[in-house]
């Protein structure tokens, strides 16, 4: 996934796991910013998420937001998980 910040709101583009076709989805919140295909990228430990300068913080099952998108091509369901940012 590519993460992009413009005037037309901040967005993700997502590849289709089955066709593999890019397509752009946008964040559900303000809050919840940082998106992943995988639950796990917020839950495992890893050097990125233990450090004290990550952007990204271990989150519970409720602040992680589930979406799930259709691809326009091949019109398979996507899911993308939503995370926070760290708020010091």
């Amino acid at each position: 996934m590519v993460d992009f910040d413009s005037s037309r709101g901040r967005f993700v583009l997502l590849f289709c796991k089955n066709c593999k076709m890019r397509f752009e989805v946008s964040s559900p919140d303000d809050k919840h910013i940082f998106a992943a295909q995988t639950k796990a990228a917020f839950e495992v430990s890893s050097p990125m998420s233990d450090s004290s300068n990550s952007d990204i913080q271990k989150t519970s099952d409720d602040e992680i937001i589930e979406s799930e998108h259709e691809c326009p091509k091949c019109k398979d369901k996507n899911k993308v998980f939503w995370g926070a940012p760290k708020i010091p």
